[in-house]
């Protein structure tokens, strides 16, 4: 009986926190005061942070769907998933820019960040 009303609970701030996202206005346009590697790797940063959270609200709705359904071994990757982009979205959000062209440099060479010393600007 307590599992239930947990899994009630959960899937009714689940749903919740989904409505806002879908409901939240779209983010400003991004105007850049020049055309310079720092201005277009912040611009880069907000579009990550505003990707991984669609992302993530968009995993949250399959997890949602999956759980509701039986599939519950099924929602292990994406709540993976899920916890490791929300676990980096403050790093984007602090280091804006610089985490933007470790991304991008992460993208160019195949080397994912988590694998990175953290000396070398690794999470």
């Amino acid at each position: 009986m307590m599992e239930n009303a947990y899994d009630r609970r959960l899937s009714a701030l689940s749903e919740a926190m989904i409505t806002a996202w879908q409901t939240a206005p779209t983010p400003p346009p991004i105007t850049m005061p020049n055309d310079a590697r720092a201005s277009r790797s912040d611009a880069g940063a907000a579009a990550v942070i505003w990707g991984w959270t669609a992302r993530v609200m968009r995993m949250a709705e399959a997890a949602l769907l999956l759980h509701q359904n039986g599939f519950d071994v099924e929602v292990a990757p994406l709540l993976r998933s899920m916890q490791d982009h929300a676990i980096a979205l403050p790093w984007v959000v602090e280091k804006r820019g610089r985490a933007y062209q470790t991304l991008a440099r992460e993208k160019a060479n195949g080397c994912p960040v988590s694998n990175w010393p953290k000396s070398e600007g690794g999470r």
